[in-house]
């Protein structure tokens, strides 16, 4: 004889409110729901990081909850009997068992879950974030934070449906966390004058020294660029001329590799920068 549905659907919502507790910020809760969580049958002494399958917006709150349930298959199908499955608002969570603490674990479990998503969901696009590995239950929330981190930083400096680990973002982690503001008024106090030099004239400065910082040889570079040398050269000191003495000095090098960096990969104001003067 099978479970009443009334009562399993009591049994599910037990178990959902169990983990949302598990993945809060307030210790007590979670603390509370450790204790429940053998009753549910559920091992919580492996360690565990918690996966974020996310739909991308903007989405009918219709179509998500077909998708939601496409997810929830695809998730209990890929990503191992171990795992702790469930339903928020707009994301399929789940508790993954990462035994291993390197990302290698969680990688390999986020792109089959991936490679099944792509199956099976062709009418909207999912984001995939994880977060890193914890040996106490009482920090799932932290892991959490991490994947909805992940997912956050994986759309703000790629677009939609991405796959990301919160160990493998790198600097991103950094940009994401600052205000576009602020990042737009470091690209342009480090770059602004090349890159109103480029647009104005049809140059290719940014990219010149973009090439230099890359080979840091002048040589080298010029032959990247399919230029003379003497070119390169020239270019070089046109980017003096307009920066000030930047190629000796370190600090100032790093400002311009970063401020390249930003302005390449992240939509941002500075793309649109009026013309000063």
């Amino acid at each position: 004889m099978g479970i009443p549905s009334d009562l399993e659907t009591l049994v599910d919502r037990y178990a959902t409110i169990t983990l949302e507790e598990l993945i809060s910020a307030d210790p007590g809760r979670a603390a509370e729901a450790v204790e429940r969580a053998a009753s549910l049958g559920w091992d919580l002494h492996r360690p565990r990081a918690v996966l974020l399958a996310s739909i991308d917006p903007p989405v009918d709150p219709d179509v998500a909850l077909q998708v939601l349930a496409t997810v929830s298959a695809a998730a209990r199908a890929t990503l191992g009997d171990d795992a702790i499955v469930w339903t928020r608002a707009t994301s399929v969570a789940a508790l993954l068992v990462a035994d291993d603490r390197s990302a290698a674990q969680r990688r390999l479990l986020a792109d089959a879950l991936r490679e099944e998503l792509d199956e099976r969901v062709r009418n909207v696009t999912l984001s995939i974030g994880v977060g890193r590995s914890v040996e106490d239950p009482l920090l799932l929330s932290s892991s959490f934070v991490d994947a909805h981190r992940a997912v956050e930083v994986g759309r703000w400096a790629k677009g939609r449906h991405v796959t990301e680990l919160y160990d493998e973002l790198g600097l991103e982690r950094l940009f994401a966390s600052v205000p576009e503001q602020d990042l737009h008024d470091f690209v342009l106090h480090a770059i602004g004058p090349l890159l109103d030099h480029d647009r104005r004239h049809g140059t290719e400065l940014v990219e010149t020294l973009s090439m230099w910082l890359e080979a840091r040889n002048m040589a080298e570079a010029a032959r990247q660029m399919f230029v003379h040398y003497n070119t390169f050269k020239n270019r070089l000191e046109r980017i003096e001329a307009i920066l000030g003495p930047v190629l000796s000095d370190p600090s100032r090098l790093l400002e311009c590799e970063v401020a390249i960096h930003v302005s390449r990969h992240y939509d941002g104001p500075w793309r649109t920068a009026p013309d000063e003067g």
